[in-house]
């Protein structure tokens, strides 16, 4: 259990969290996908904000724990906790101080295509532009159709602006 210092300690040093997920990302060559890798190409003015990391693995569930068991020795406790994600093959590290998602860690069914920056690698915008149109194409994620939507015009004007 945590004590109220404890969880002090994990609000006052926020940057751990993310060092360690760079860290990560980095070592282990994963891929980020969603909010993150759109807003590291787009210009800041089309980001949406976002906290957390969608990452690809082959291993998920292994790369989960892993990376899991690390941000735990990190914060000397257990400040995080693991959980199966909505859909089948998609893991959930989440704080137990914030209750917030840091990471989500999905099966990556083929070779992303990715632009690396930082030696971190991020789907490139092409494919994120045509992931999203299959799944609004496919229409059997309508909870998040709004989303794409949005994330497709932000696309879209970086596109027919050059920013692109």
């Amino acid at each position: 259990m945590l004590t109220a210092i404890d969880k002090l300690r994990y609000y006052q040093h926020p940057e751990l969290t993310e060092g360690l997920i760079k860290e990560e990302l980095v070592k282990r060559k994963l891929t980020v996908y969603g909010a993150k890798s759109s807003n590291i190409q787009l210009p800041y003015y089309l980001q949406k904000h976002t906290e957390d990391y969608d990452v690809l693995s082959k291993k998920p569930k292994k790369t989960a724990k892993e990376i899991l068991n690390k941000f735990n020795r990190a914060y000397n406790g257990e400040y995080f906790e693991l959980k199966k994600g909505l859909h089948r093959g998609t893991y959930k590290i989440k704080s137990i101080v914030s209750g917030k998602t840091v990471m989500d860690i999905t099966q990556e069914k083929k070779q992303q295509k990715y632009k690396e920056h930082l030696g971190i690698r991020y789907k490139e915008l092409p494919s994120i532009k045509k992931s999203v149109q299959r799944v609004l194409k496919r229409g059997n994620a309508k909870f998040r159709e709004d989303k794409d939507l949005e994330l497709l015009q932000r696309i879209e004007l970086a596109q027919k602006t050059s920013l692109w």
